[in-house]
C-alpha cells in the first residue's frame, strides 16, 4: 500500500474537523452553518482549507476553499465552548 502524501493527510484531517462541526451544530439545534455559496455577507469563516479565510467574514473571502460559515450569533457560541 502506498504511503500517503502530506497533501492526502491534510485534506483528510480537515474534513474530520469537517464532520466534528457538523456535528456540533447538530447537537446545537438552533444553530444553521453556511456554505461558501449560502452565507451571507456577515457570517464569519470558521472552517477553511485556506488558513486566510478564518476569522473573516464572507464579504471579505474572494474563493471558495471549502469553507464553512456561521453568523455572527452563532460564532459567539462557537468561540465560548471553544470547539478546536
Amino acid at each position: 500500500m502506498k504511503p500517503m502524501s502530506l497533501e492526502a493527510r491534510a485534506l483528510r484531517k480537515y474534513h474530520g474537523e469537517v464532520r466534528k462541526f457538523k456535528e456540533w451544530c447538530y447537537n446545537h439545534d438552533d444553530i444553521d452553518w453556511f456554505t461558501f455559496d449560502t452565507a451571507a455577507p456577515d457570517c464569519i469563516c470558521v472552517l477553511s482549507r485556506n488558513e486566510y479565510d478564518l476569522h473573516e467574514y464572507r464579504r471579505n473571502i474572494e474563493e471558495d476553499s471549502e469553507s464553512y460559515f456561521l453568523s455572527e450569533e452563532d460564532y459567539d457560541t462557537w468561540c465560548d465552548e471553544e470547539v478546536y
